[in-house]
């Protein structure tokens, strides 16, 4: 992959950022954003398995860049959206800051891990790094979904 390529892949991900977002919003506000959350990931984690496929540089890639682009940033305010929904109404503004917190720290030492996995194991862990990222927000959800529903029912 050449700077060209790279830099058209990051510009065609920004896009998937600007134009995915909102239709995955609306659904959050019309189904709900656990459900939304949910399908959001699967799709990011089967988009992220599908980029093993790839050993070289394919036109296929932009596609798939679009909606990863477009899947990780709506995930942020879904997952916003449904802490507000778990917690109560005082702990909003304490939540937030410590998701945001969370957040940051994660783009600090992620970035740190992430550089070490790659010199140590190559760039396909890169791709095994998001690939667990989106497996474990679906499994998380599906686990918080699964619970809350066999606790409501009981």
């Amino acid at each position: 992959i050449i700077a060209k390529d790279a830099a058209v892949l990051l510009g065609v991900y920004s896009a998937g950022a600007v134009f995915i977002s909102i239709p995955i919003g609306w659904l959050g506000d019309r189904f709900g954003p656990s459900k939304v959350i949910v399908a959001v990931s699967f799709v990011f984690s089967v988009l992220g398995f599908s980029l093993y496929y790839f050993n070289v540089f394919s036109d296929l890639l932009y596609p798939i860049f679009f909606l990863i682009g477009g899947s990780i940033n709506a995930l942020h305010s879904l997952l916003l959206a449904f802490m507000t929904n778990v917690v109560g109404k005082h702990d909003i503004p304490k939540a937030v800051s410590g998701f945001n917190i969370l957040g940051k720290l994660g783009g600090i030492f992620g970035t740190l891990v992430l550089g070490a996995l790659m010199t140590s194991y190559g760039a396909m862990s890169f791709l095994s790094i998001l690939l667990a990222s989106g497996l474990i927000i679906f499994i998380s959800i599906l686990f918080h979904l699964f619970w809350h529903q066999k606790k409501s029912t009981a």
